[in-house]
This record gives C-alpha cells, sequence and structure tokens, in this order.
C-alpha cells in the first residue's frame, strides 16, 4: 500500500498538482515519517492524534524522512516482505 502511495505521490508531483492525505494512516506515528518523505506535506487526522503527529514531524528533516523511504525501498528491491507493510520505525537497519 505504501508503494501505491509513493506512486500517486510522484504522479501528482510530476503533474505539478499538490495532493494530500486523510484518514487513520496520516496519523499514524510509525507511518507519518515515511509519508513525509514520500512528499505529503498535508496530513489530516483526527484531533486527537495532532499533537504527537506534530510532535514526530518536529523530529525529523525531509531529508531524514526520504533517507528512510530509500531505506525501506532498498529493503523492498531486496525482496524484504515486511518493507513497504511493517511499520518503519519497527524496521531492523
Amino acid at each position: 500500500m505504501l508503494r501505491c502511495l509513493h506512486n500517486i505521490c510522484q504522479a501528482f508531483d510530476a503533474a505539478g498538482k499538490p495532493i494530500s492525505i486523510c484518514g487513520e494512516l496520516a496519523g499514524e506515528r510509525d507511518a507519518v515519517e515515511l509519508l513525509v518523505g514520500m512528499g505529503y506535506r498535508k496530513l489530516s487526522m483526527t484531533a486527537q492524534r495532532h499533537a504527537a503527529v506534530k510532535s514526530d514531524i518536529c523530529s525529523f528533516s525531509v531529508q531524514q524522512a526520504q533517507a528512510l523511504l530509500a531505506r525501506t525501498a532498498m529493503r523492498h528491491a531486496a525482496g524484504d516482505p515486511r518493507s513497504y507493510s511493517y511499520p518503519a520505525k519497527h524496521l531492523p537497519f
């Protein structure tokens, strides 16, 4: 699913169109760094998740998020079945 979201974000970026993501995934602390690495800059979530996710986003740079995404993609290319389906912070790098 994350690979699909990445492809969608890349297509919108190539078309010069803004994109946002809403729902539970946008408020999932284990996914937010990957989403930022993909290029998502507008995340919509429940009010209860806002403070925690904001704190998480302030704890990394876009470059760090992109590096995490690259490592996750490399694991996927190497055949790790958890690479795009397992929470990123739980992956043993």
